[in-house]
């Protein structure tokens, strides 16, 4: 298979055939002297067959991989006046035939989701938790959780395995004091990969806020947090971040508001090269508007790290369309060592008699895990096409750019996806597609 410029690297044919159960326990209601509740518990079958003539976009493909999953899926979700529970379980059940000569089967790539909130009188408890494991053949270059995993857009072979807990709990909501307490935990686990840029890594999270409301229109804030970096990466970086400070939340008048905290960071890091001191300010201030068409705002922050601190400016603006919705924002970011940074971001999406067209345009700058700061660009664009009752045509394109901004330790890298998707409905819970992705 061809497939003009981009056959050199990598072309995808994939035929599926997708399948929702529905819900075969559906919205059970409670009456008699219980309060009403409903229960969903809803399951999906998905079959693929992907041929890939070079996932690992190498220069040289090494020849065509082969794969067939059956893909289940099972929804749980619990709502009552007081509680939400939601479960949700994934699984691949693959035979895959790769091109190096061997073969592997059984269950791939698991993920379960578990969201549980309790509702009080003036307060609310809440968890959840998430484990997944993802092979980098098969994943973007932005995670499927959506956040980045490597400052590196080169594809990687290999897995991770991660783990997100996070427990919160509020009281006083609405009466003059209250307070916010969380504790998070974040692992990353990888296997037999080869960029160096992953490495195995867990993040605690833990910290209060305490809230006093000094009158209808004002409430401050007393903040404390703590984050505890542990990273097997090649110094062997372990960081401890503290921060705490104020913040104060005032409403001018209702269209106007005013949100912002500022904070002592302080930073005390161990790496195998010795131990890194370092305190200052960290702060986020911002000013928003609500507008007959939308709402505009400006916001300012400054953000401590251990070799340096950089700080952004961005004016925003949030506006209302018949069909759907628009926004963008411009700013400047810059840091103490690393290079000044233009940063903004658009992202439109609007509803056409025809289908749905998105469209996304950011920037960042920032200090990654590494301590190292990169400028990330994205540009995606999305186009679905209804050809009538039953079928249509998708089209995606995403394309990621990373610079290095500071010392030159973070590498450049360029990545661009393309899909085209046919999908067509057989039965009321079936239907098919068949695609092609290219990956540069």
């Amino acid at each position: 298979m061809t497939t003009g410029g981009w056959g050199k690297r990598h072309a995808a044919f994939l035929i599926g055939a997708a399948a929702s159960l529905g819900n075969f326990i559906g919205a059970a209601g409670v009456e008699a002297q219980t309060p009403p509740q409903s229960l969903s518990v809803e399951g999906s079958v998905r079959f693929e067959l992907d041929v890939d003539d070079n996932s690992g976009l190498r220069e040289t493909s090494p020849g065509t991989d082969t794969k067939v999953s059956t893909i289940l899926g099972l929804d749980a979700n619990l709502e009552t006046p007081l509680q939400t529970f939601s479960l949700s379980l994934d699984a691949d059940l693959q035979y895959e035939d790769r091109a190096a000569g061997r073969e592997e089967q059984g269950f791939q790539n698991p993920v379960a989701r578990l969201v549980y909130r309790l509702r009080g009188a003036d307060s609310e408890l809440g968890f959840s938790g998430t484990f997944r494991t993802d092979d980098f053949v098969d994943s973007l270059f932005i995670d499927t959780d959506g956040d980045e995993e490597t400052d590196s857009a080169l594809t990687s072979d290999g897995t991770v395995d991660r783990l997100n807990l996070r427990a919160d709990y509020s009281f006083g909501l609405t009466a003059p004091f209250g307070a916010d307490f969380f504790v998070s935990r974040d692992e990353r686990n990888f296997q037999d990969v080869v960029n160096p840029d992953r490495f195995d890594r867990e993040t605690d999270t833990y910290g209060i806020t305490g809230r006093f409301r000094i009158n209808p229109a004002t409430t401050g804030r007393l903040i404390f947090r703590e984050e505890r970096f542990s990273a097997e990466d090649a110094v062997q970086t372990d960081r401890d971040t503290t921060d705490y400070g104020v913040g104060l939340d005032y409403t001018f008048r209702p269209d106007l508001r005013f949100s912002g905290e500022v904070t002592q960071t302080e930073i005390d890091e161990e790496t195998t090269g010795g131990n890194t001191e370092r305190d200052g300010i960290s702060a986020e201030l911002g000013v928003f508007r609500d507008v007959s068409n939308g709402s505009f705002g400006i916001v300012a922050s400054r953000t401590q790290s251990t070799n340096t601190a950089r700080s952004d400016i961005e004016f925003t603006r949030n506006i209302t369309v018949p069909q759907g919705s628009f926004s963008f924002g411009v700013g400047v970011s810059s840091s103490d060592t690393g290079d000044t940074a233009l940063i903004g971001s658009i992202d439109y999406a609007n509803v056409v008699p025809s289908g749905v067209i998105t469209a996304t345009l950011s920037r960042t700058a920032e200090v990654n895990d590494s301590n190292n700061e990169v400028q990330r660009t994205r540009l995606g664009l999305g186009y679905s096409y209804d050809i009538n009752r039953i079928s249509g045509i998708a089209f995606d394109l995403d394309v990621v750019d990373l610079r290095d901004i500071g010392a030159g330790d973070a590498t450049d890298s360029t990545r661009a996806d393309f899909s085209v998707t046919y999908r067509r409905q057989i039965t009321e819970d079936w239907d098919w597609r068949i695609g092609y992705q290219g990956r540069y």
